[in-house]
């Protein structure tokens, strides 16, 4: 005959046990009077009725408890090859009283589960299982424990009193997210709960750089990573980090060339017309000494698009527009579609275009240049 499962509720040092011993071996360790003898007390005492240490009934039931309660599952090994293995369950009930007489015990017990100021109260009849325990989402949820410390599961025996059981968190510790020393978000985590960082912040550009967001970083320079970061067992700040470019757009000397009259056109770089702010108005370059057209057609008003062309004399070069890579001379979201596109593969910009996709003027297409041209589009940056 071999054990399946052993339950056992109240019975000497141990409110509720749950025992699955394996097919082969079960070890059962444990410091000195925690109850290890008991549970083989428990199993030797089903299938005789009597204990092996002798003593009276009420010496086998927890100290205050009323009775105990055992239960078990076996398994009959066939004997024969036709026969079939059988199961058998057996309950075991050490002290309880005769509650079919008139003036017998009350065996239905009230349960309140207490979890910080909510409650939820339930009743069990004597031997019955706790089954599914109230739902806890809360932040370093460790399990229900009753007042002894002992954990119930579902399947543990209800303890035959009317008793409470309280949910029990584990330490939380704070994660902070900073940007130039302000918190852009803080909150508690509970440890190895996974670390869910805020939106990309996003730094405005001056007059000397150009920001870009490379990563969040700890005190120890290690950069967050996305999906695969869990908290650890005490607090930590994460601090936004930023690589910076010159700001090439800021022109120089007589303007910006995004300005209105008086700016000064950039110079030719080889076959185009470079340096280009957008929404810079025709009049800058014609006021600059040239003939823009647009295909054929010569344009005296509006605003330059890349793939215009600008004339001067005998010589004409291509207009490239920062950032337009639409020719309508303006930084729009089809613009961020067609840079992702071209950062992903998908389509391939060339010529003036592939040259108006280069923002930030590292002579790459990447997808630096997608979010600086996506913060332009919400007026969280601009090209001068």
């Amino acid at each position: 005959m071999r054990l399946l499962s052993l339950e056992v509720a109240n019975y000497r040092n141990i409110a509720a046990a749950q025992l699955e011993p394996g097919r082969e071996l079960t070890v059962i360790c444990g410091n000195n009077g925690q109850g290890k003898t008991n549970l083989l007390e428990a199993i030797w005492l089903l299938t005789g009725g009597k204990s092996f240490r002798g003593g009276k009934d009420a010496e086998l039931v927890r100290r205050g408890e009323p009775f105990a309660v055992l239960k078990a599952s076996t398994l009959r090994a066939q004997q024969e090859e036709q026969e079939k293995e059988e199961t058998n369950r057996v309950r075991l009930t050490v002290g309880a009283p005769d509650t079919t007489s008139t003036g017998g015990r009350n065996d239905t017990y009230t349960v309140t589960f207490v979890n910080g100021s909510e409650t939820v109260t339930r009743t069990y009849k004597l031997g019955e299982t706790y089954g599914e325990l109230p739902a806890v989402t809360a932040e370093g949820f460790k399990g229900w424990f009753l007042s002894d410390g002992t954990e119930i599961t579902a399947n543990s025996i209800v303890a035959a009193e009317n008793h409470t059981v309280t949910a029990q968190y584990g330490d939380l510790h704070t994660v902070t997210f900073l940007v130039d020393g302000a918190t852009l978000s803080t909150g508690k985590l509970a440890e190895g709960s996974l670390i869910t960082a805020p939106a990309t912040p996003i730094k405005p550009a001056d007059s000397s750089y150009i920001y870009s967001f490379a990563g969040w970083q700890d005190a120890g320079g290690a950069y967050f990573a996305p999906g695969a970061t869990f908290m650890g067992s005490s607090d930590i700040t994460y601090n936004a980090v930023f690589t910076k470019t010159a700001n090439s757009g800021g022109g120089g000397g007589g303007g910006t060339g995004g300005g209105g009259s008086g700016g000064s056109v950039p110079e030719p770089s080889g076959s185009y017309l470079t340096g280009i702010a957008p929404r810079t108005s025709v009049d800058i370059l014609i006021a600059g000494g040239y003939t823009v057209y647009s295909g054929g057609t010569q344009v005296t008003s509006g605003i330059v698009g890349t793939g215009m062309t600008a004339a001067n004399g005998a010589a004409s070069v291509t207009i490239v527009v920062t950032g337009d890579v639409s020719g309508d001379g303006k930084i729009t979201i089809t613009d961020v579609v067609k840079l992702q596109s071209s950062v992903t593969g998908a389509n391939r910009l060339s010529g003036a275009y592939a040259a108006a996709a280069d923002i930030n003027g590292d002579g790459k297409v990447t997808i630096t240049d997608v979010v600086q041209a996506a913060q332009i589009t919400v007026g969280q940056r601009t090209i001068n």
